[in-house]
């Protein structure tokens, strides 16, 4: 079994899904995750929470992530409140994309943290 490197990055999509950890008697750290579960945004949160931008370029959901939130890793946030299907294509020159307000990502990742 190959190790898993643990981070407790709140905003790392795999974190979401972290059930569980635990060390080996070498010290080696694994964790398990919960596969099953989905992460989806609420269809009633106030339309105050959004924000609108325009893709000047074609641009992967990484670079769009820290560009808005300086953090490359809530690509998968602005996929789900987009439902974007494949988190490799690029996003398209003259798109909008709705994103989450940095004010609120704090308090949208306990609650998503908390439905798992």
């Amino acid at each position: 079994m190959e190790q898993i490197i643990i981070t407790n990055d709140p905003e790392r999509y795999e974190n979401i899904f972290n059930m569980y950890q635990f060390k080996t008697d070498k010290g080696d750290t694994y964790a398990f995750y919960n596969i099953l579960s989905k992460v989806t945004i609420p269809s009633d949160l106030d339309e105050s929470v959004f924000s609108y931008v325009a893709i000047e370029s074609e641009i992967p959901l990484t670079t769009l992530s820290y560009n808005i939130y300086k953090t490359q890793y809530l690509w998968w946030l602005i996929m789900i409140v987009n439902n974007i299907k494949n988190p490799v294509k690029l996003l398209k020159s003259g798109s909008v994309i709705k994103i989450i307000k940095k004010d609120y990502i704090d308090s949208i990742l306990t609650s998503l943290k908390n439905k798992i």
